[in-house]
């Protein structure tokens, strides 16, 4: 075969080569572009499913953030917050323009550790939904209020936390109540306890007094004709000053009874203090056998006050009376009426045995009587009666002592003034 006609064969095969490759070419463009085109179909359809995704979160949370009377915010992954509803607004004081895109634990001030609580907020977003946890928020105004918090995660197709959802509800008046409710039963709990001690220690003083006359009783009966006149006029006196006694006692557990209940009334009159307290003066150096010397001074500037005389007057004789009781014989009683704005004070001093350290905690406590009076008659119930008729009146009693010196009561009631 010439050279020349060799040429011309290998060109044919290397033109039909080429063809055949232009050919499988654009049979691959035309697959690429088929593949391109169903790529933009898959695009098209995801993009239809994300916008239908977003267009259903929108709507839940819309019909979410319009739920009455529930707390509700919107929040996003990180812990800002990005919406909220009128409840929550009402509620915490703060307007969505206060506190959007702000982190929750930034706003309300919970009072935890800031570690504690991001840890927390990760653990929400680890789980789509979370029971009720109860937290104390600070609304706008500075108080706190206690929230009992539920939380949902709403996701991304691919998985992602997209949206917390977390609702709430106020539950400070049922946590105010129960507070309220353990502090009663508390309260009944001391009172009834209270309650039967004093029943024992009442029981107690009235059955001594009760066997004294029992026995004067037995001894007029069974030895009557044996007994010298003034041996029964002694035994009558006994029976007559322990019923006396009994009578007082009587008197002070039914005053103590009234102020306990809260029945003993509180009737404030307009009064002359000092004239009131003159009176009162006279009236012990009167009844009583005693040769104490009550001085009485007043210092201030009022004349009429609006104070409940009876009360008053229970304070004051038990304080007197106490002092005139615990001084030596002769001794001298100092009673101090000072009138000043808002309130009025009476001290009463004397220089008797004292109260010893041990037992002036319990000083006001009904039926204690202090270990250096065992030989001094009386109930224990004089102190208490007096700090209860100060309380009625909404006043402060304290007082100074030491024992071989004398003791200082001191009163302060706080009263409306007639100033002239």
């Amino acid at each position: 075969m010439k050279e020349e006609d060799y040429s011309k064969e290998r060109l044919i095969r290397e033109l039909a080569t080429a063809r055949r490759r232009i050919v499988e070419l654009e049979a691959l463009e035309n697959r690429l572009k088929q593949v391109e085109k169903e790529l933009q179909q898959e695009r098209d359809l995801v993009g239809n499913l994300l916008d239908t995704t977003d267009s259903l979160i929108n709507n839940f949370v819309g019909a979410v953030l319009d739920i009455a009377n529930t707390l509700v915010v919107v929040l996003d992954p990180q812990g800002r917050i990005l919406n909220c509803n009128p409840t929550f607004a009402n509620t915490t004081l703060y307007s969505l323009a206060d506190i959007k895109n702000k982190y929750l634990w930034e706003v309300f001030d919970i009072s935890e550790n800031l570690g504690q609580l991001q840890a927390v907020f990760r653990k929400i977003k680890a789980k789509s939904t979370g029971n009720a946890r109860e937290c104390v928020w600070k609304r706008k105004d500075g108080k706190y209020r206690y929230i009992s918090w539920s939380h949902i995660n709403i996701q991304n197709p691919d998985g992602s936390v997209a949206y917390i959802l977390g609702s709430g509800v106020d539950v400070t008046e049922q946590k105010l109540a129960e507070a309220e409710i353990i502090k009663s039963l508390q309260k009944e709990k001391e009172l009834n306890e209270l309650k039967s001690s004093f029943i024992s220690i009442a029981s107690h003083e009235f059955r001594n007094p009760l066997t004294a006359i029992l026995m004067s009783a037995e001894i007029l009966e069974n030895f009557s004709s044996q007994l010298s006149e003034k041996r029964k006029i002694e035994e009558f006196y006994r029976i007559k000053n322990t019923i006396k006694s009994l009578t007082k006692l009587m008197d002070d557990i039914l005053v103590i009874s009234r102020a306990e209940s809260r029945f003993q009334q509180f009737n404030p009159s307009w009064l002359d203090l000092k004239k009131l307290c003159n009176e009162i003066v006279e009236e012990i150096q009167r009844s009583t056998s005693s040769k104490h010397k009550i001085v009485f001074t007043s210092k201030g500037k009022f004349n009429l006050c609006y104070i409940d005389e009876t009360l008053l007057q229970h304070i004051l004789i038990n304080l007197l009376s106490n002092a005139i009781k615990y001084s030596p014989e002769e001794g001298m009683i100092y009673f101090e009426l000072e009138g000043q704005d808002e309130e009025v004070m009476f001290k009463i001093t004397d220089s008797g045995i004292g109260i010893p350290v041990e037992d002036q905690k319990l000083l006001f406590t009904s039926f204690h009587r202090a270990r250096n009076v065992r030989k001094i008659q009386g109930t224990g119930l004089g102190l208490s009666i007096v700090k209860k008729m100060v309380e009625l009146h909404g006043g402060q009693i304290s007082f100074e002592s030491q024992v071989g010196v004398g003791t200082t009561f001191t009163v302060s009631l706080p009263l409306t003034m007639n100033n002239e």
